[in-house]
């Protein structure tokens, strides 16, 4: 395979064979391979995307960066038998339209119903409180004047069921919102 160093998609071999796994991808910034591992040896598949009214295939590097990001998300939080897996993800809404945020997640809560795995992720798109998760899952993260930073759990405030969370955090009632004391003007 041209497209990853060879020393790259050994390790990757060795170690889904390990685990009994047939399909496997690497991505990088250009490239996006499916890999399926059989009695024949290893069959290597190029993703290129076909776009309405145009006949030329899209090549990876090609894509803008939410299609690229939704790409990766699905191939890690929606691959079949993922169970007992935990996904550390930081800014999940980055390059992605907030409905196709929100229903990425409702997909993963779905499909992983059964199977103990989770995600923990950092977000700025207040809107998935609402809709996406129960409040013993929502937790804030300030920083102090130091910079330090500490972090609370939604339990630890009182909230009427019937409140937007979202609205409420915006107001500052969580804390967990930048400092907007900062003078642009003094600092240029």
């Amino acid at each position: 395979c041209k497209i990853f160093p060879i020393d790259v998609l050994n390790k990757y071999v060795r170690d889904v064979q390990c685990k009994g796994v047939k399909h496997f991808s690497i991505f990088n910034n250009k490239e996006l391979v499916q890999f399926d591992l059989n009695n024949d040896g290893i069959v290597a598949n190029r993703l290129v995307s076909k776009h309405k009214n145009i006949n030329a295939p899209f090549n990876f590097y090609d894509e803008s960066d939410g299609t690229k990001r939704i790409m990766y998300l699905i191939s890690i939080l929606l691959a079949n038998n993922q169970s007992n897996k935990v996904y550390f993800i930081d800014e999940i809404e980055r390059s992605l339209h907030p409905t196709l945020c929100e229903k990425l997640l409702k997909d993963f809560q779905s499909i992983n119903k059964n199977l103990n795995s989770q995600i923990i992720f950092t977000t700025h798109q207040v809107s998935i409180m609402d809709n996406n998760l129960r409040r013993d899952e929502i937790y804030f993260c300030e920083k102090d004047n130091l910079g330090n930073s500490s972090i609370s759990s939604l339990l630890e405030y009182e909230s009427r069921s019937d409140s937007v969370i979202s609205k409420k955090y915006l107001e500052g009632r969580f804390g967990a919102v930048p400092n907007l004391k900062v003078n642009i003007h003094d600092s240029i």
